[in-house]
Formats: C-alpha cells, structure tokens, sequence
C-alpha cells in the first residue's frame, strides 16, 4: 500500500474513536430533536482530519508521531461539538448555517492546532 495511504488510515485512528464515540450516541438520540443532513456525517468525521492531514504533509514542521497522537485526539474531541451544538440548538435556528458553520469552526480547531502545537518530543 501506498505509503501516504497507510498513514492516513493509521493516523485516523486517534481522530476516529472519539469522534465516533462521542457523536453516534448523539446523532441516534437526537434524531427526533434536530434535521440531519446525509452530508453532515461525511463531513464531520473526515473534512477536519483531511484538512490536518494536508496541513502535515504539506509542511510536518518538525512535528513527531507524539504530535499526532495529540492533534488528532483533540480534533475527534471538537468534532464532538458539532451534534452536541446541534440537539441543544435544536430547530430554533436555520439547521443549514448552524450545521455549516459548526462544520467551518472544527476545521478551524484543525488548522489553528496544526498551526499553534509546537513539535512535541516522542
């Protein structure tokens, strides 16, 4: 396989276990409460991972494996805030602009932590 393949499945395992964890049980108990969208939970489980993915293989910044470790760990726990947001908001706001901007301010988590995290030692 494909070296830069490998990596981003590896490296979307310490993103992918809390997202998941924390947005399932959210997207199921909210289903009643809030208009989900299909492109919603693409979006949120590999939009702000591939955009740090890009970030690191465009420029690694010296940045170790303990880096990535932490960087993904911390955006799977963001992306937690989207459908946390969503069912506390509910249908009281317009759900196309509260589900695309949630969306915009996890990607920004991504970039800001890929930007601001300095290179960790292993």
């Amino acid at each position: 396989m494909i070296s830069w393949l490998r990596y981003l499945i590896e490296f979307w395992i310490p993103f992918g276990v809390p997202a998941l964890l924390g947005c399932v049980p959210l997207w199921f108990l909210g289903r009643r409460r809030v208009e989900w969208f299909r492109w919603e939970f693409a979006a949120c489980l590999t939009v702000p991972y591939l955009l740090w993915y890009t970030l690191v293989a465009i420029e690694c910044r010296g940045k170790s494996f303990a880096n990535v470790g932490l960087e993904t760990f911390a955006i799977g726990c963001s992306v937690v805030a989207v459908p946390l947001v969503r069912v506390l908001v509910g249908r009281r706001a317009d759900p196309r602009w509260v589900a695309g901007s949630l969306l915009g301010v996890v990607c920004l988590v991504a970039v800001a932590l890929w930007a601001l995290v300095p290179a960790l030692p292993e």
